[in-house]
């Protein structure tokens, strides 16, 4: 069964392994979060060069700019762990498929 976060896909779950761990559950539950901080990171890079920061401290000075990284980098890990951008599930579907791991 793959899942990420609140993704599950049903057709693919087996009812007799419910509850079961397997051997790969370290390595996907690794893979899992690995996703979520590359997708974090994707998205605030794009926050960054958006121009979003500039925004946050128009008017506010040199003062309000030395937080505007941390902000950024704080909204990024939110939007990556509600999942709305579907990033992380891609990316982690990539790293496991054909069987790889």
């Amino acid at each position: 069964m793959r899942c990420l976060g609140m993704f599950i896909n049903l057709h693919q779950v087996d009812p007799l392994m419910i509850g079961q761990q397997t051997a790969s559950a370290p390595i996907d539950a690794n893979l899992e979060r690995a996703a979520k901080e590359f997708e974090a990171a994707f998205i605030g890079q794009m926050l960054t060069f958006s121009g979003v920061g500039d925004a946050l401290v128009s008017g506010e000075g040199k003062m309000a700019s030395a937080f505007t990284g941390f902000f950024i980098e704080a909204l990024a890990e939110d939007l990556a762990e509600t999942g709305a951008f579907g990033l992380a599930e891609k990316f982690y579907e990539k790293l496991t498929m054909d069987g790889e791991l």
